[in-house]
Parts: C-alpha cells; structure tokens; sequence
C-alpha cells in the first residue's frame, strides 16, 4: 500500500484536474512530469512519466471523472 500525505494527495487531484482540463500537450506533459517527480519522492520507488499518465487515464475512467 502506498501512503501519501494529504497535501500531496491534494496536490495530485488538482494536476488530474487541470491534465483532462487542458488540451495543450505541452502542458499535459508538465502536470503529469510533475506529479512523476513527486510521486517518486513521496513513495521512493520510481515512478514514470508513462505511469502517471496511464494513472490519469484510469482515473478519469473508473471515477467518470469529466475534469470538471
């Protein structure tokens, strides 16, 4: 199990908000980069820039989440 702090968890949900929001690739690829970065710092395991964005897709999917 993997254990983030609320500020992070906060913090994630914000950037897969803004990730379905946006339709820039450039900016796609900056929130999903970031959340990588702090994913990998907060669980110490490497997590990739394709992982999140599969994350991002599930997410949206199993939640019928609209980015709304």
């Amino acid at each position: 199990m993997i254990v983030i702090p609320p500020e992070a968890a906060k913090a994630f949900m914000n950037d897969l908000r803004a990730y379905h929001v946006t339709k820039d690739k450039d900016k796609r690829t900056a929130l999903a980069a970031r959340q990588a970065e702090e994913l990998t710092r907060q669980t110490r395991t490497r997590v990739t820039l394709a992982e999140v964005r599969e994350l991002f897709q599930l997410m949206k999917r199993d939640a019928n989440f609209d980015g709304s």
